[in-house]
């Protein structure tokens, strides 16, 4: 059977930090205070952290001694990427909206896409209709080239020890590409990850485990049904983990990929059951981890985290009033600290609402992107 990890949602132990704001984003955030909340889940910094009263996105990455980093956009006139880290007890802007420039122009709202590589963080997005990347260097975002210098779509990054990664939808063909950091401002082709999917790609999710990179879509050559494909860097080439579009049996709405230990799993809200599925490939075929949850209710937009063997998912929980929840499977699935814990349901926008990962220390964080009476805003929550 299927994992069907229904909405547990709330954001209860790995869920995502909810975006809150008020004023701009160009003031200087106040000093806020960590505000405990039931069941050992904390609010870092207080929601609303951003000074905007409108946001798009919710990325969180934390770096080599935790500390947190959240990526959005804001909901000006102009909307701009920004990124801001959580030190000293309170938030404050890496660098400056914009990247510091490098975002340039025209930035394209839902693009935005934040990774570690070689302990500095990378933003990718899409403005003035290219690509552009960026690496913060001490206080200043620089140029860290372009993955695509054509009007391409929803870059995602990834990086480990062995490199740093982004896939794309190309704006041509709508089908999916992957290519690699060289350093500097350049970004090398794949020959074989050139336009790999059949089809449309869409919902991409990238993870990179021991050097090797597995890519998750919805491929519309197959109905939006799930495909797993992983690039063997050797051989440059592709290799589909069962079939295409056979990861799951109906249309998939932002799969979550994640590779541990050469073992890859992925969460998906599958849209013809109204629930967060869970699997495994277990090296011929995709299996379910574990059965059916508690709640049978809907879920949403899964952020999938594997710690230590052990699978987390975060998402939007339909019964506990579309507020965060997470989930952790060690035999059963089991909720994190308390069911829908966020502050704020979350946002209903298309762009991603919700992010779960870990620290150095085995501590989960959750970034959502909650929806308030005339905006949004984003709030971090860490596990204790």
């Amino acid at each position: 059977m299927r994992a069907y990890l229904t909405a547990l949602a709330l954001i209860a132990a790995l869920a995502i930090p909810y975006v809150a704001g008020c004023g701009s984003v160009n003031s200087t955030p106040a000093t806020t205070t960590t505000t405990t909340l039931p069941a050992s889940w904390q609010a870092v910094g207080g929601a609303g952290f951003t000074g905007t009263t409108e946001v798009n996105e919710s990325f969180i990455a934390l770096d080599a001694s935790g500390t947190p980093y959240a990526a959005f956009s804001d909901g000006l006139p102009a909307p701009l990427p920004a990124v801001m880290s959580y030190t000293g007890g309170s938030w404050a802007l890496a660098g400056q909206r914009g990247l510091d420039g490098v975002a340039g122009s025209s930035y394209s709202a839902g693009s935005l896409s934040l990774a570690f590589y070689n302990s500095a963080p990378y933003a990718a997005c899409n403005a003035a209709n290219r690509l552009p990347a960026a690496r913060l260097n001490g206080a200043t975002w620089e140029a860290a080239g372009f993955p695509s210098t054509a009007n391409d779509s929803y870059p995602a990054l990834f990086g480990d020890a062995s490199g740093l990664y982004c896939v794309f939808q190309s704006n041509t063909t709508l089908k999916a590409n992957l290519v690699k950091y060289q350093g500097g401002t350049t970004w090398g082709p794949l020959t074989a990850a050139k336009n790999f999917s059949a089809g449309e790609a869409r919902y991409l999710s990238l993870c990179v485990d021991s050097g090797t990179p597995y890519v998750a879509y919805a491929d519309h050559a197959y109905g939006g049904r799930l495909t797993v494909a992983r690039y063997n860097t050797g051989a440059d080439s592709m290799t589909f983990l069962g079939s295409e579009g056979g990861a799951s049996s109906t249309e998939v709405v932002w799969p979550s990929l994640f590779v541990s230990g050469g073992t890859p799993y992925v969460a998906f809200f599958n849209s013809g059951e109204s629930a967060v599925i869970v699997e495994q490939w277990n090296g011929a075929a995709w299996t379910a981890v574990g059965s059916a949850a508690a709640s049978a209710s809907g879920a949403g937009f899964p952020s999938l985290y594997v710690h230590n063997g052990v699978p987390y998912v975060a998402f939007a929980d339909a019964g506990a009033a579309n507020e965060a929840t997470v989930l952790k499977y060690t035999g059963s699935w089991e909720t994190v600290g308390q069911r829908g814990f966020s502050a704020d349901p979350l946002d209903s926008a298309a762009e991603r609402r919700i992010a779960l990962t870990f620290s150095p220390a085995g501590i989960p964080y959750v970034v959502v992107r909650g929806k308030l009476s005339g905006g949004s805003r984003l709030a971090v929550y860490k596990f204790n």
